[in-house]
């Protein structure tokens, strides 16, 4: 038997040389931002501030117009809840229609 002392020690050579590569590989992408242009991301911006209808619109602070709560709440209570609750029809697969025909 081999005593420890003179046991080659591969496997924790082999961790620590991986260990080494990816963290060289990590500080090799963590250099400093690149500055691309004082106006980068000035297109986005105005294109996203061209959809706005009105800019002025989150000073104003009177109710939007719609429809009034109770008639809301039915509405959403006849035609949302209820579709949800219903169960969905089932449709026979192609091969049960196929033998239908027969």
């Amino acid at each position: 038997m081999i005593p420890n002392h003179t046991r080659p020690r591969t496997a924790s050579r082999t961790t620590c040389a991986l260990l080494g590569c990816a963290a060289l590989l990590a500080l090799a992408c963590a250099g400093p931002k690149r500055h691309i242009s004082d106006d980068y991301g000035d297109a986005y911006r105005d294109a996203f501030q061209a959809q706005v209808v009105n800019p002025s619109g989150a000073q104003d602070a009177t109710p939007a117009e719609g429809l009034p709560g109770e008639v809301a709440n039915r509405v959403y209570e006849e035609r949302y809840v209820e579709s949800l609750l219903e169960e969905p029809e089932v449709q026979p697969s192609a091969s049960q229609q196929v033998r239908q025909l027969r």
